[in-house]
């Protein structure tokens, strides 16, 4: 359930949330973890920068150094 939202121009939408989760399971993909996160703050500054984005990125043992990038 999410409470209406009063956007810019003041107008109530109902269904508009107020933030995102997004989860990342990472398995030896470094190579592009970099251009996915990059992406992914382009959109959401696109889109709506009144709304919070929570990105997550979970490494599962990865062996290509994914962790430190």
């Amino acid at each position: 359930y999410s409470e209406p939202v009063l956007t810019r121009d003041n107008t109530s939408h109902p269904f508009r949330f107020r933030s995102l989760s997004i989860i990342i399971v990472n398995y030896n993909s470094g190579h592009r973890l970099g251009n996915l996160l990059r992406e992914l703050t382009q959109a959401q500054t696109a889109l709506n920068t009144e709304l919070e984005v929570n990105i997550v990125v979970v490494d599962n043992s990865s062996h290509d150094e994914s962790a430190m990038r």
